[in-house]
This record gives structure tokens, C-alpha cells and sequence, in this order.
């Protein structure tokens, strides 16, 4: 310390002679941290005694907190916070002691509204550190995907690969970016209430570090958005030319794609089995309006990302969707409902031994009168119509409904004709069954 600086403490420790040591040792261990701080931040003599102030003001200012530590019964000179002595030259014990129990009580109740406030921040704060870190475990997620969805695509897709690289770049950055600015905001908000929590102490030169502070930390933001905007714009440039993104914009919002139609057909006489399975393209069984009696007719919507196979092993009739692997993740994107469609139409009167229809994201909808059946979705409804047929039905859904007779029924299975001469098994994890031309029975649901 210099000289100058010396003299002012030693003058403040000569001025607080009387009170308490512990209280002479808090207040001056206050003032020395604030000048080594000061002295620290490259702060001149000068200017430290500046901020220090005037040495009588700062022992007027002690003894008066300090007037507070204790009770007072007489003074023969005012004290300081408390006032002056009586006309009567006397200082009531209650007004000393009201005085004080007031300046506890608001000094208890400001503490503990004070610690209530820095938890709740501290709190939010923790929470923004989460949130941010699993932003940045995002990022690192999207990266792994993006190279796992290249590796899916089949060679000569190279559109599909470029598309896909840009959209996992362009979803990194973007989540990193969330993550950033979660972090930078949760760092602030933890400083604040550290700051709180620490009171006014060396108040106006906290201001000044805190400014400087501040300003590092907004450059440190622009500089870290600045590059992870980048990213991100750089992966949505290269991804949106491919096409990629505005495709799965249209499957998710259920717009039906440009598609090639396949149309296959059969022998009825030749054909006693039939079995259809799908991803996420509609099935439909139905008698074809205009079918003839010995021809069964296979119509096919294939969207270019699909491929449809044809096949008769016996008697038995085989169709298959399946994936070109030209679209990256589509066993996730086939979950959802496809605007493509299998029709299987059957002459008036065919009656097969037994047909299978599954699909994972498709809808099914069966209109037969007569035939053994079993159908199962992923996510995909049923609509199954027994009008004009009997059938021995059994529905089962687990995270779906059933609705029979426009009626939904509790439970998760329905049973219904037990020992009619034709069958149906439905089936599905999450989608809705819908049987019409049935009559409910109520020991059954």
C-alpha cells in the first residue's frame, strides 16, 4: 500500500478506538480486501483514495452500524443512527430496544427474502446448464445420424447423400448455437445471483469489472453464434438444392408424391392366398367394381423412393414394398400414414383361403364378403366392413381404440359371430379399428 493509503487506515483504526476488536477487525478487513482488489485491477493511489472517500465519514458510517450491535440506555452525546438523547437528557430503554428490534427484523426478513431469490436463480441457472448441455449432446447426435443416414443410402443416390449431410450440419449447428446461447445466458445468470448474494460489498468497483465483463462475454456471443449461424447455414445451403428436406416436408404433412401406377393381374382360379405387406402405403381389399369373375387385379402407387415387388410362389400371390434406400430413415418415417396405396380387388364371389395384410404406417381398409383374414398396423387404422358377410371377428389394440358399430368400447379387444363360418384377426399397436355392419354384443367388450 503507499503511504497515503496507510495513513487514511490507520486514521480510520484511531477513529473507531472504543468499539468492539471484532468489529474494528470486520470493517477494516472489509476495507483492506477493497484495496487490494483496487491496487490488483491497476487502480492508481489516487484514485483509490477517491472511491475510499472522506476517513470521517467512513468511522461516522461504522460507528453508526455499529450503534445498532448492542443496546444503549443513556448517551451523553447523539448517536449516531439513533438520534440525539431525550429533552429530558435521557434514552428510554423501549425506543433504544424498539429501534433496534426493528432493524433486526428488517435485516432478518431482507435475508431471507435475499437467499429465497439467489436459490431460485441458482436454480434456474443449473436448469439452463442442463438444458444447454443436451443441446450440445444434440449436436453431437445429429452428427452420428447424419452419417449413419449417408451410410443407409444406396450407392448412386449421391443428391440423397449431399442432402443428407446438409441436414445433419445444418441441425448441428443449429443446436449447438440453442446450446450456446443457453450456456452463456445460465453463466449469467448465476454471476448475477452470485453478485447478490455477495451484497454491496466493493459495489462501484464490481460495476466497473462487471461492465468490462460484460463486454467480453457479448463478444465472446457474437463470435459463437457468428460461427455456429455459419454452420448451420452452410449445411441448410447444401441440403435444400437436393430436395431432401421439401420431401420430407410432404410425407410428414400427408401430401400425396408424384408416383409411377403398377397394375398387376391374376387368375382368380390360380390364386388362393394372398398376402400384402407394406411400410407405409394404404392397403385396400375390395371387390372391384369392375372385375370379372376369374381375374384379380393388383394396382400399385409407387413413389420413387419405394419399390414394389409382385410375386406368385404356388398358389399363393406375394406383394412387397420395400425400400430403395434412396430416402434415409425411413423405417422412422414410415410410422407415419403414406398417401400411396395397394389395391387388391377381388371378382364378385372369390373367397380366398386365407389373406394376410400388414402394413407399419399404412392405413387398411377390407371390404370383402367372405374370406379368412388377418390384418396388423404399426400406427396405421383399420376399417374393416362385414356388411353383407358373417365373420367370426376378433379385434385386439393396445395403445389405439375400437370403435364398433359407431360406438368406442373400452378396453382393448373385441370379439364378435364366435363360430361363423369365416374369419378376421385385427391387430394394431397404436392406430384405431373400426368395424362396421356388426351388432354389439355386450358380454364381449
Amino acid at each position: 500500500m503507499g503511504s497515503r493509503i496507510d495513513r487514511v487506515m490507520e486514521k480510520i483504526r484511531a477513529g473507531l478506538a472504543g468499539l468492539p476488536e471484532d468489529t474494528i477487525r470486520r470493517a477494516l478487513d472489509y476495507y483492506r480486501e477493497f484495496i487490494a482488489e483496487a491496487i490488483e485491477a491497476g487502480r492508481s493511489e489516487d484514485e483509490i483514495l477517491q472511491r475510499l472517500g472522506d476517513p470521517g465519514e467512513i468511522i461516522e458510517q461504522i460507528r453508526a452500524e455499529a450503534s445498532f450491535d448492542k443496546e444503549k440506555t443513556f448517551t451523553e452525546t447523539p448517536s449516531p443512527g439513533l438520534g440525539g438523547p431525550s429533552r429530558t437528557g435521557v434514552t428510554k430503554n423501549r425506543d433504544v430496544r424498539g429501534r433496534v428490534f426493528s432493524s433486526v427484523a428488517r435485516a432478518c426478513a431482507g435475508k431471507i427474502l435475499l437467499t429465497l431469490g439467489v436459490f431460485s436463480l441458482y436454480v434456474l441457472g443449473i436448469g439452463f446448464y442442463i438444458i444447454a448441455v443436451g443441446a450440445f449432446i444434440s449436436a453431437l447426435v445429429a452428427v452420428g445420424l447424419m452419417v449413419n443416414g449417408i451410410s443407409e443410402i444406396a450407392p448412386g443416390y449421391t443428391w440423397e447423400k449431399i442432402g443428407t449431410a446438409g441436414a445433419g450440419i445444418f441441425v448441428a449447428g443449429f443446436m449447438a448455437a440453442t446450446g450456446f446461447l443457453l450456456w452463456m445466458g445460465a453463466n449469467g445468470i448465476t454471476r448475477f445471483a452470485h453478485g447478490l448474494w455477495r451484497g454491496d460489498i466493493r459495489r462501484e468497483l464490481e460495476q466497473d469489472r462487471e461492465t468490462a465483463g460484460l463486454k467480453q462475454g457479448d463478444d465472446r456471443i457474437k463470435k459463437g453464434l457468428t460461427v455456429f449461424a455459419t454452420v448451420a447455414l452452410f449445411g441448410l445451403g447444401i441440403s435444400v438444392p437436393t430436395g431432401l428436406p421439401l420431401q420430407y416436408f410432404l410425407i410428414w404433412n400427408s401430401v400425396k408424391p408424384a408416383c409411377e401406377v403398377h397394375t398387376e393381374n391374376y387368375n382368380a382360379a390360380d390364386i388362393r392366398e394372398i398376402e400384402v405387406k407394406t411400410l407405409n402405403s394404404m392397403i385396400i381389399a375390395e371387390v372391384g367394381e369392375k372385375s370379372v369373375d376369374n381375374e384379380i387385379r393388383i394396382i400399385y402407387e409407387e413413389a420413387g423412393w419405394m419399390r414394389g415387388t409382385f410375386t406368385v410362389s404356388g398358389d399363393k400371390f406375394i406383394f412387397r414394398e420395400e425400400s430403395r434406400r434412396r430416402l434415409p430413415f425411413l423405417d422412422f418415417v414410415a410410422r407415419h400414414e403414406g398417401m400411396t396405396a395397394v389395391k387388391v380387388e377381388v371378382p364378385p364371389g372369390y373367397r380366398a383361403r386365407a389373406m394376410a395384410l400388414t402394413s407399419k404406417g399404412g392405413h387398411i381398409a377390407i371390404a370383402l364378403p367372405a374370406g379368412d383374414i388377418k390384418t396388423r398396423t404399426l400406427t396405421g387404422n383399420i376399417r374393416f366392413d362385414a356388411r353383407g358377410s358373417s365373420y367370426a371377428l376378433r379385434a385386439v389394440v393396445k395403445n389405439g381404440k375400437i370403435i364398433a358399430g359407431g360406438r368406442p368400447l373400452a378396453g382393448g379387444s373385441y370379439t364378435a359371430g364366435t363360430g361363423a363360418e369365416n374369419t378376421i384377426e385385427i391387430e394394431s399397436a397404436g392406430g384405431t379399428v373400426t368395424i362396421e355392419g356388426v351388432e354389439l354384443q355386450h358380454d364381449n367388450y
